[in-house]
C-alpha cells in the first residue's frame, strides 16, 4: 500500500559511481558493488519520495546516524512503501528533522558504473550532500602526504585486493620514514581524545607490540577479529555467512546474521583491561614499527586484510596485540 505524502517541494541531485568509488558487499557475498553516501537533511518532518534515474540499474537504502558498509544492515530505516524497477529505485519514508539520514546509492549487481540522479519531493526541501569530504580535509592539513590510487578496479576486482594494496603502499612509505610507531586509522570512523590515545602508554611498551580500539559503544570490527581461542571467534564470520545463506536475497537473512555477526556485537567495559588476540582492528591500530617488518596486508579470498598481516607479524616478529578498551573510538 503506498502512503500518502505532500509533493509541494522537489529538488534533484546528480552525481555518478565509478572506478575510482568505494565499493562493499551489499548483498554479503560479492564485494563490488560500487556505492555512493549522501547526507538526507528535511525542514520538515513528514513523508518524502526518493527515487532514481539512471542508466544503471540502481538500488538505494536510507539509515540513521550512520552508515556502515561492514554491516549493512545496521541502522537501515525501514521503509513504509518500497517499489523496484529495473533500471531504478523509490521509495517513500517518514524523515524527521534534526536527525541524520544517510542515503547508500549502489546498484543490483557487482561492477556497474555510471551516472545517476535522484529526485525527491515532499513537504519541505530535502538537502541532498556528498557524505565524504575526507579528501578535501587532508589537503587543507599542513604537513599531510597524501596519496591517492585510482584505477585500480581492473588490476584488484576485490575490494579486500584493493585495500591490501594500499595499505602495503602507506606502510612501505611510512617505514622510509625510520619511525618508533606507526598509527593506523580508518578516517571515515576515527575519533579519539588525547586521553584515550595516551592510555596506550600506561602500559609496559616492551610487553606490546599493537594497540587497537575499542567502541564508545558496541566493537563492529568482527571481521578482522580473530581471538587466541581455537573455537571462539577464530574464523571469517563473513565467510561462514555466506555458506548458510541461500542465494537471491538483498541482504544476510536477519536470523544468520545474528547467530553469526551480531551475537558477537557487544560492549567492552572501559575497565576491562586488556585482551591479548590474534587479530584486531575496529578503525585504529598503533604498531611499534618493529614489529611491521616483512609482513604485507592480504585481502585474496574476499577476506579482511588486516588478519593475515596480523598473523604474520605475530609468527615472523613476534607481536603481541592487544585490543585496549580504554583506547576508544567512533
Amino acid at each position: 500500500m503506498q502512503m500518502p505524502y505532500s509533493s509541494t517541494a522537489q529538488s534533484n541531485y546528480t552525481s555518478e559511481l565509478n572506478t575510482s568509488s568505494q565499493t562493499y558487499s551489499r548483498d554479503c557475498r560479492k564485494s563490488n558493488y560500487y556505492y555512493q553516501i549522501i547526507r538526507v537533511n528535511v525542514l520538515e518532518t513528514g513523508y518524502y519520495a526518493l527515487s532514481s534515474s539512471s542508466n544503471m540499474d540502481t538500488f538505494g537504502d536510507i539509515y540513521k546516524d550512520d552508515f556502515n558498509p561492514m554491516n549493512p544492515v545496521g541502522n537501515l530505516l525501514s521503509q513504509n512503501y518500497r517499489a523496484c524497477s529495473y533500471q531504478d529505485f523509490k521509495f517513500i519514508v517518514y524523515l524527521h528533522t534534526v536527525t541524520t539520514y544517510i542515503l547508500a546509492v549502489t546498484t543490483s549487481s557487482p561492477n556497474m558504473i555510471g551516472n545517476f540522479s535522484i529526485l525527491t519531493s515532499g513537504p519541505s526541501n530535502i538537502t541532498l550532500d556528498p557524505y565524504n569530504k575526507t579528501v578535501k580535509k587532508l589537503r587543507e592539513w599542513s604537513r599531510v602526504e597524501l596519496y591517492t590510487y585510482r584505477r585500480l578496479a581492473k588490476l584488484y576486482p576485490e575490494r579486500t585486493d584493493r585495500l591490501a594494496y594500499c595499505r602495503n603502499m602507506l606502510m612501505d612509505k611510512a617505514h622510509l620514514l625510520l619511525p618508533d610507531y606507526i598509527f593506523i586509522v580508518d578516517l571515515d570512523r576515527f575519533s579519539t581524545t588525547v586521553s584515550s590515545f595516551l592510555s596506550n602508554f600506561q602500559y609496559d611498551t616492551n610487553q606490546w607490540s599493537v594497540m587497537t580500539a575499542t567502541s564508545h559503544d558496541t566493537y563492529y570490527d568482527i571481521w578482522a577479529l580473530r581471538t587466541l581461542s581455537d573455537s571462539v571467534m577464530n574464523y571469517d564470520v563473513w565467510h561462514r555467512v555466506s555458506d548458510l545463506e541461500t542465494p537471491l536475497n538483498n541482504y544476510c537473512h536477519a536470523s544468520v546474521y545474528d547467530g553469526i555477526v551480531g551475537i558477537h556485537i557487544k560492549r567492552i567495559p572501559i575497565e576491562h583491561g586488556l585482551i591479548e588476540v590474534r587479530s584486531a582492528f575496529n578503525g585504529a591500530g598503533l604498531y611499534k614499527v618493529n614489529s611491521t617488518y616483512k609482513c604485507k596486508y592480504d585481502g585474496r579470498g574476499f577476506t579482511c586484510e588486516h588478519v593475515p598481516f596480523h598473523l604474520c607479524i605475530r609468527e615472523k616478529n613476534q607481536a603481541r596485540i592487544f585490543i585496549n578498551p580504554e583506547f576508544q573510538v567512533s
